[in-house]
């Protein structure tokens, strides 16, 4: 029940964000960016966040898909979460500059 508690935490705020998550259920959320070089920049933003997260980008996926892939757990907290969700907005915000 926390897992799909948390899972249902990030989406939702994910969503508000404006960002293309798909229609993902489950513990794997990708939120798409679609540029390679933006892509890449937002791993590294978000890793300079203290955000593990993976850079999905060709062959693994279309040239046009790109993303970003977050793996949620039982074990995360709101906070932690949150912060997530506050990097993505800087992100975002970065990106679209």
């Amino acid at each position: 029940m926390k897992l799909w508690k948390n899972i249902r935490h990030l989406t939702d705020g994910l969503r508000e964000l404006g960002l293309d998550i798909g229609a993902t259920e489950s513990a794997i959320i990708p939120v798409k960016i679609g540029d390679i070089a933006k892509t890449l920049e937002a791993g590294k933003l978000l890793l300079r966040a203290g955000i593990f997260a993976n850079p999905i980008m060709y062959p693994a996926v279309a040239k046009k898909d790109a993303r970003i892939r977050l793996n949620v757990m039982a074990t995360h907290t709101t906070e932690q979460l949150d912060k997530v969700l506050e990097a993505f907005s800087d992100v975002k915000r970065r990106l679209n500059s």
